[in-house]
């Protein structure tokens, strides 16, 4: 159900950013991309800085509703102060990077870190408790919020401060429906300390904080080094479709961790660790299928952005591969979150982005959007080694290194065959699907996953009780 919910988020999503490419131009496009790129930073950083152990310390402690309402608490507190802070600065951020319209848009987009603080939270909660449907639900609406908005707001003329004001309904939509979904109220008293949570997640919060930064510096990086609107908005849009493939593949992270999490606290640590290696597997066949699409990145971003965007083919290419290095990073993190992290990599993660900042300052102004790109990969493949290292050693786990080959081996015979159906002229959906095609039948002839009875016999149980754990 999280995954058909994302699907059709990712429809959304799509349909959204395609609006928005083709309403606002390139340049109000940039600076709009550009102020949402700022504000979730600092929401995003917020949320993984207390909710990044909400799954584990909700469904795999018994006090786990007394951690919910804490983070609910902490969240409202950190995000209002940090909506004033913006309001206040807003002019000076905009005069710093040397775009005076982007004040106005980041007051707005402001107003949505504690409505989308708390409606994350709200979800999560849900997650934690098994409440996959309802999860898959609000995921969805939120999306169906700002979508709707947008189109009343941009239809009316309000340019890109109506796409701004979208994602301020947008949230506050899904935060209204969450919130009655789960149920937990942040008033209530039944609560752990702020440094007990504290506790809980610091080592896990300072390490998702910074592998955030250093999976976004290269939209600020092009609009800082080559200055042009224009630039980052064509870079903002191919980036946000390589978003867009991640986005597909995170409704399986909270899944993943409430289910080796519940396992772990039943001392089932085999399950957790078939759970965990399947996680491991089902990333790498992701990551490949993404890289070997990138074939057809020029094709991909006329469909999806338009004719203007047809130049950023190479640099959409390139993103793709950060965004499958990327969801590598995501399934390591995933396990560390699950463990509760001993021993953080803040230090290394803090040098990578020391290392990311040289090379967009040396490599951006030479190679223009193509280098940030290929800057933007390098460091994810930093990050991708430093977690799944860390994940793997400590569940205990081995990596999967027969999948990878059948995945390299998979992903480059695809690649080719993309080549080749560029040739004919086909339909740009035509061609993904026949690629994605072969490449799930290399992998079948190649035994990554055998359709054994019993395993179909468990498929078609699963399906049927869906409604049942949903």
């Amino acid at each position: 159900m999280m995954i058909v919910s994302r699907v059709a988020v990712l429809g959304c999503g799509l349909v959204l950013m395609g609006y928005l490419t083709r309403k606002l131009g390139l340049d109000e496009y940039g600076l709009y991309a550009l102020a949402v790129l700022l504000v979730n930073w600092i929401g995003v950083s917020i949320g993984l800085a207390t909710g990044g152990a909400l799954v584990r310390l909700v469904a795999g402690r018994a006090d786990g509703h007394r951690f919910a309402v804490s983070m609910l608490q902490l969240v409202a507190l950190v995000s209002g102060g940090c909506c004033s802070l913006i309001l206040l600065g807003a002019g000076t951020i905009a005069a710093a990077l040397k775009s005076p319209g982007l004040a106005d848009l980041l007051r707005i987009l402001a107003i949505d870190l504690p409505l989308g603080g708390l409606a994350g939270l709200h979800l999560g909660i849900l997650t934690a408790r098994g409440e996959f449907l309802k999860n898959a639900l609000g995921n969805l609406a939120g999306w169906v919020f700002q979508l709707a908005t947008a189109v009343v707001f941009l239809e009316g003329g309000w340019a890109a401060q109506g796409a701004a004001w979208a994602v301020v309904g947008g949230s506050a939509g899904q935060f209204v429906l969450a919130r009655a979904m789960s149920g937990v109220s942040i008033f209530s008293r039944e609560r752990v300390g702020f440094s007990e949570l504290w506790a809980e997640t610091r080592l896990l919060a300072s390490a998702q904080v910074a592998l955030r930064v250093s999976q976004s510096m290269d939209l600020l990086a092009v609009k800082y080094f080559l200055v042009s609107p224009a630039s980052a908005g064509l870079y903002a849009g191919v980036q946000n479709i390589g978003f867009a493939a991640l986005m597909l593949f995170q409704p399986t992270n909270p899944i993943v961790q409430q289910s080796m999490s519940k396992s772990r606290r039943e001392e089932n640590h085999a399950e957790a660790a078939e759970v965990a290696q399947t996680f491991l597997r089902v990333a790498l066949i992701y990551g490949g299928i993404l890289i070997s699409l990138g074939v057809f990145s020029e094709e991909i971003s006329v469909f999806l952005l338009g004719e203007k965007f047809k130049e950023s083919g190479p640099v959409l290419a390139v993103l793709l591969v950060a965004a499958a290095f990327r969801i590598q990073a995501l399934a390591g993190r995933t396990l560390i979150a699950t463990a509760g992290e001993k021993v953080s990599i803040l230090l290394p993660l803090l040098v990578l982005i020391a290392i990311g900042l040289a090379g967009f300052a040396i490599v951006t102004p030479v190679e223009g959007l193509l280098g940030a790109a290929v800057v933007a990969a390098l460091m994810a493949l930093g990050t991708a080694y430093l977690s799944l290292r860390d994940g793997v050693r400590l569940l205990n786990l081995r990596y999967p290194w027969a999948t990878f080959a059948r995945v390299v081996v998979a992903g480059a015979a695809t690649a080719g065959l993309g080549c080749g159906l560029r040739g004919f002229g086909l339909h740009v959906l035509v061609d993904l699907t026949l690629a994605t095609l072969c490449y799930g039948a290399l992998l079948l002839l190649l035994r990554e996953w055998r359709p054994t009875r019993q395993r179909l016999r468990d498929l078609a149980k699963r399906i049927a009780n869906l409604p049942k754990w949903a």
